[in-house]
């Protein structure tokens, strides 16, 4: 094993990666320490964000009572004037309990508010000698104020006479609690916590969620560990709970130069479990790892094949040759085919000493027909099994294929835009294959399974446009009670015998605008989901009536704007939902249902048809009682058309057979530009132009496009464009095409519908459009249709 020639390639394959691989992980290991430094800015400016109410408290209360010592009843120390005055700066502090005026030893001259006893500051844990000469403004520690029972700070500023020494201190009790609530990112997990805190450690305020403040005036356990960080000049460091958890701790002082205050009498932190804050970079760190785990097991298939194409193959044709040789068969060669290079050197040696030993052997007939029989047996062997490995290797091609198909699947799930692009080159290559493989072909049957993967796809993408609301809609007039009358008896079979469905149909109901085919699907989406939530039988009632609006109805999940409506309610005595359920229902890809059972998207369509069509939809269930689904659209003062006469087939349907030779459209001519930004949807689209008769000039973007235009030296009969393109989009390069040729036509594709983008004003109605993803027939058929209608700018 360790000496045949496919380990030693993969020793050479392994050393000449090891740089690449080293780089590679250093360079993972760099953006995992720089995401996780983001991440600790990201938690420091959220404790800045909660310190910043604070910090403003404190400038304000600074100012304010920096303002009042020196006006002049604060420094004659006229208890009465000092007290109205007190009495107009309380009114104006929404968060203070009182503002007094205290002596040199803290007693209480004159408030704001009256007290039920004289007090000293000292005894509300202020420390009035802090108050030194040239000092502006000290704080003291956390209390419960005694006059309102409430937790507080009190805040002060020395007040100096007229000869400049120290007369006084004036106070400010500040109630904690009526502080602005801090705030922090909604992706934080309920873990976090905030805390207000003192000088002394001591917590003035803490919450785990902005709505539920937690217990003050504990002390706060890791006061050495932020003062360490502060100091050290970090603002974030890495703490251990009681229970064991890493937590990152945030800190910031109150005293920096946003606030205008002098030392640093208040503290700000905020706590988080790391796992939860670092899982985002472990799991981008795990996915590099994963992609160079799976292009590292590239590398090596590719070594694989190519040391058996180039270098295995070569030996062992070599070696089964030279066995053929020992064995008396003297027409043995090497079949190596190379014409140079030292396998080329060894195949030509032995196959000229093989010829010298056939030419004397001769003479013996017996031995050479022998010799031929077998050499016939064995060469009908090597061919059945050279068959046999060329359908091995085609087999396993289309397994790695249709593994690649997955994982595109799965990466452009809810990304309709480039989905559609995805779909527009798999569904059309895989229509160009089927039509080159024939219908007995074992590949045909892969071929089949691919096309009908992509129309699920499609699908899927339908239903994430209906969500969105970006599908197109083909409203008309409609009486519900006519739609939901005929679908009576698909209803009936739908839910099964076990089941009784009930309608009951109001007269008179008032007509809407909606597409009644999507009116339908809604019905038949509610209907099944009313059929799922009762295994053990039960009743469906379908009710319509007329419904009035006013300024005055509330719904704690809708807002229904006022107005006449017409309404249908589907109802059931099923199983019925949870609070938790219905909070996520219309969600996309939420489900109930187990693993393989629904794609979570049925209430996800209806949600987006509703609203597309103008209309509201919400839901009361509780668990054991039932669901009631209520469905209101906006009344239209147009009458309703008269009955269109049967036909074949409904409206707006197509049929999903295969369009036969005869179907398929005419060889055309002339010239194509056409201006696509993904490479894979450009060749195709190329490809299928070109073998549809046309010559094609493909551009990446508007610019080339019209480098192109201005340079063709015959006439270009269509502009073939998407619409959505980086620099210059689909439809200002149309406007710019139309002044350089009159006579050009325009055909627009896109990923988003021609009624998104028409809503938003993108394109112009009059200008022929096709969805991806498209069919290399539909494309044709398009392109000859628009190259018989008049010029865009006609």
């Amino acid at each position: 094993m360790f000496t045949t020639l496919r380990f030693r390639f993969y020793l050479i394959l392994i050393a000449a990666s090891i740089p690449a691989t080293v780089l590679l992980i250093d360079a993972t290991r760099r953006e995992d320490a720089l995401a996780r430094e983001a991440a600790g800015a990201r938690l420091a400016a959220a404790v800045r964000a909660v310190a910043a109410p604070y910090g403003d408290l404190l400038a304000r209360g600074h100012r304010a009572l920096e303002s009042a010592s020196a006006s002049p009843p604060v420094r004659a120390g006229d208890a009465a004037r000092a007290s109205a005055l007190f009495a107009e700066i309380l009114a104006a502090h929404p968060a203070w309990l009182n503002v007094g005026l205290a002596d040199v030893r803290g007693d209480a001259l004159a408030t704001a508010a009256a007290a039920g006893r004289p007090f000293n500051l000292a005894e509300r844990a202020f420390p009035v000698e802090s108050l030194a000469r040239n000092s502006s403004l000290a704080a003291g520690g956390w209390h419960i104020d005694p006059d309102h029972g409430e937790p507080a700070i009190i805040i002060g500023h020395a007040v100096v006479d007229e000869a400049g020494r120290r007369a006084g201190v004036l106070f400010a009790s500040v109630a904690i609690g009526r502080v602005v609530r801090p705030t922090w990112p909604e992706d934080y997990p309920a873990e976090t916590r905030a805390f207000i805190l003192d000088r002394e450690g001591v917590i003035l305020q803490q919450w785990r969620r902005p709505d539920a403040p937690g217990a003050a005036g504990a002390p706060f356990p890791w006061r050495d560990r932020l003062d360490g960080a502060l100091r050290g000049g970090e603002s974030v460091t890495l703490v251990t709970d009681t229970n064991g958890a890493d937590l990152l701790l945030a800190g910031v002082t109150l005293a920096d130069e946003s606030t205008g205050v002098g030392p640093a009498w208040l503290l700000a932190a905020i706590t988080t479990p790391a796992a939860a804050v670092y899982a985002p970079v472990e799991r981008h760190l795990a996915r590099n790892l994963l992609w160079l785990a799976l292009a590292t097991a590239v590398a090596l298939a590719v070594v694989t094949l190519l040391g058996e194409i180039l270098v295995t193959r070569p030996a062992r044709a070599l070696q089964r040759a030279a066995e053929r040789l020992g064995r008396g068969d003297f027409s043995a060669r090497s079949g190596v085919q190379a014409a140079g290079g030292e396998f080329g050197v060894l195949a030509c040696s032995f196959d000229a000493m093989a010829r010298e030993i056939e030419n004397r052997q001769r003479e013996s007939a017996r031995l050479v027909a022998q010799l031929e029989d077998c050499n016939a047996d064995m060469g009908a062997d090597l061919a059945a099994r050279k068959r046999a490995e060329e359908e091995l290797r085609a087999t396993q091609a289309q397994l790695v294929q249709a593994q690649k198909m997955e994982a595109v699947g799965r990466l452009a799930g809810g990304i309709a835009h480039d989905f559609n692009n995805f779909l527009t080159v798999i569904s059309g290559y895989g229509q160009l294959l089927a039509a080159g493989v024939p219908k007995d072909n074992p590949a045909a049957h892969h071929v089949r399974e691919i096309l009908q993967a992509g129309e699920r796809a499609a699908s899927l993408t339908r239903q994430l446009l209906a969500f969105s609301r970006r599908q197109i809609l083909r409203p008309a007039v409609i009486d519900l009670n006519q739609v939901i009358g005929a679908m009576n008896d698909m209803i009936t079979r739908l839910i099964g015998e076990d089941l009784t469905l009930r309608m009951r149909l109001a007269p008179g109901l008032w007509p809407v605008l909606a597409d009644p085919g999507q009116v339908e699907q809604v019905i038949l989406n509610l209907g099944v989901n009313a059929r799922d939530a009762m295994p053990e039988g039960g009743e469906i009632f379908i009710e319509t009536r007329n419904a009035h609006f006013d300024a005055t109805f509330r719904r704690p999940e809708v807002q229904v704007k006022p107005g006449d409506y017409a309404e249908f309610v589907v109802r059931d005595t099923g199983l019925g939902m949870t609070d938790e359920v219905k909070h996520h229902l219309f969600e996309p890809f939420f489900t109930t249902k187990p693993v393989g059972k629904g794609t979570g998207l049925g209430l996800s369509t209806v949600y987006g048809i509703v609203k597309q069509s103008g209309g509201y939809i919400w839901i009361d269930s509780q668990a054991g009682t039932g669901t009631t689904v209520t469905v209101v659209l906006p009344r239209v003062a147009a009458p309703l058309p008269q009955p269109a006469p049967p036909s074949a087939s409904a409206p707006g349907t197509v049929s999903a057979a295969p369009p036969s030779e005869t179907d398929k459209p005419p060889r055309g001519d002339g010239t194509i530009l056409l201006v696509e930004d993904d490479d894979a949807v450009r060749v195709m689209v190329e490809e299928v132009l070109g073998e549809g008769g046309y010559g094609v000039l493909t551009a990446r973007d508007g610019q080339e496009a019209l480098t192109l235009l201005r340079n063709a030296a015959g006439p270009v009969r269509l502009l073939l464009t998407d619409v959505v393109m980086p620099g210059m989009t689909g439809v200002e390069l149309l406007q710019r095409a139309s002044s350089i040729r009159p006579d050009l036509r325009a055909l627009l594709v896109s990923g988003y519908t021609d009624q998104s983008l028409r809503e938003r004003g993108e394109i112009d109605p009059s200008v022929a459009f096709l969805h991806k993803p498209f069919s290399p027939d539909a494309l044709l058929r398009k392109v000859r249709e628009v190259l018989a209608s008049p010029p865009a700018g006609s």
